[in-house]
């Protein structure tokens, strides 16, 4: 067997000094295993392991994190001016089934080193580590961290139950007897994992992370509002219906292939705040603002795209029929736009990608799913109308009175359905026949009133 080093205390922070790699070391104690630290080692490599996709680290550093959270708490031996010569030290002190490598110990020791506290996150940089050595052990200490934090009740009886990459952050749930001490102390623990660029951490409870990992809709043929439904519950089905249809058309909008997957996008959002509009007063005040104001940053966003293309498809469309020695006048107009059209198309993909619009699809997708959620009471004393056979048709007439005032003008509107009769025509929950399109108001009220409504 090699001989160890006479005194590692004597090594500066930065020796060349290498570690025998086929050493085995066997100093007077052994690693020290308790329940604790045998449940912090099992998270964290579960962490490891749900996060390769992220750091990429092999067998060799999974095998370091195992360790450093089996002696992670045991006292660190004085040295506080050479602290990576003490936590050498330390990990000589421990008996292993498999000899370490100088590079597994190198690490090792500055896991160890930035746990106790003895350095800090910049301080990496100045030690005797490559790149990527600096980037493992900055790695391997996060995860101890949140691990460690996962156990912060003393109980071991808090699990990972699932770790999920989600577009920006890493949700990581869990489950237990003591989650909120421990999910607040892990969420804590997170902050280092953020600061050397990984997703943010979010910890979640059971009942968060059911609503969180909710699937999103499909599209369905039909709305599926019933006269016997609520007037709350009809509005939740057409919101659900047309959110369906944004999202399906999101995949095509980020691919930028075919105007009309933006095109079809945008329009689920006009819809989708019309129905807004029309069931307003179905649902809290501060849950539909909430849920509008994401709505209408996503319309908003769209439409600057949106509007360009149909600029440009117009303008094409014109230069075309032009004779040929006079096309080419419009290129600079052309130039100019393409160039619009990109900037704002780069602004487009980095907001669906963007935490907010995260946050708002699976904010309004628990919203749209559950039954209940954000209504508002009616009274019985008196009775509020509440159903749809009670509530419709006095929205649909409404609507069709306002319509029929303007008179000679009602082509024209019909022409433009995005205006604010239009819109809300088409949001409202039979206008569509729960097929898509709203047809016009007099069929509308016509379908409502003889078969729908009792």
């Amino acid at each position: 067997m090699t001989e160890e080093p006479k005194s590692m205390a004597d090594t500066p922070i930065d020796s060349d000094t290498p570690l025998d790699e086929t050493v085995q070391v066997e100093m007077e104690s052994e690693i020290e295993v308790n329940t604790h630290a045998e449940h912090v080692r099992n998270q964290a490599t579960r962490l490891f392991d749900k996060t390769q996709s992220l750091h990429e680290l092999g067998a060799d550093s999974r095998c370091v994190l195992e360790l450093a959270a089996l002696i992670y708490n045991v006292p660190f031996p004085p040295g506080k001016k050479k602290p990576i010569n003490a936590a050498r030290k330390l990990i000589q002190a421990q008996v292993y089934e498999e000899p370490l490598s100088s590079e597994q110990q190198a690490v090792l020791a500055s896991v160890l080193a930035l746990q106790h506290g003895q350095i800090n996150r910049k301080a990496i940089q100045r030690l005797d580590l490559s790149p990527i050595q600096q980037r493992e052990a900055l790695t391997l200490a996060a995860l101890l961290r949140i691990a460690i934090g996962l156990d912060q009740s003393g109980g071991q009886q808090t699990f990972i139950e699932q770790v999920e990459l989600a577009r920006s952050e890493l949700w990581i749930v869990i489950s237990g007897p003591d989650v909120e001490v421990d999910a607040a102390a892990a969420q804590h623990n997170a902050r280092l994992w953020s600061k050397i660029g990984y997703p943010d951490v979010k910890i979640l409870l059971p009942a968060e992370a059911k609503a969180r990992l909710m699937p999103f809709p499909e599209p369905q043929e039909s709305m599926g509002v019933e006269s016997g439904d609520s007037f709350a519950e009809a509005g939740r089905k057409v919101m659900r219906y047309h959110f369906a249809e944004m999202l399906q058309n999101e995949y095509g909008t980020r691919l930028g292939e075919d105007i009309e997957a933006l095109h079809d996008m945008r329009v689920a959002t006009r819809r989708l705040r019309a129905a807004f509009d029309v069931f307003d007063t179905a649902f809290e005040r501060q849950e539909m603002k909430r849920h509008r104001a994401g709505l209408r940053t996503t319309g908003q966003t769209l439409g600057h795209v949106r509007d360009l293309d149909v600029m440009i498809e117009k303008a094409q469309h014109y230069r075309d029929n032009l004779p040929e020695d006079q096309r080419a006048g419009l290129d600079p107009l052309f130039e100019y736009w393409q160039s619009e059209r990109e900037s704002a198309r780069k602004q487009m993909l980095a907001f669906l990608d963007s935490r907010e619009y995260q946050e708002f699809k699976r904010e309004f997708n628990v919203f749209v799913n559950t039954p209940g959620s954000g209504v508002r009471p009616v009274s019985d004393n008196p009775p509020e109308p509440r159903l749809v056979s009670e509530i419709a048709p006095i929205l649909v007439f409404t609507r069709l009175a306002a319509v029929r005032a303007y008179g000679a003008v009602l082509v024209q509107l019909a022409a433009y359905p995005g205006t604010v009769a239009g819109r809300k025509a088409a949001g409202c929950p039979c206008s569509s026949d729960l097929s898509g399109e709203p047809p016009s108001r007099e069929r509308a009220a016509h379908r409502l009133v003889p078969g729908r409504l009792g």
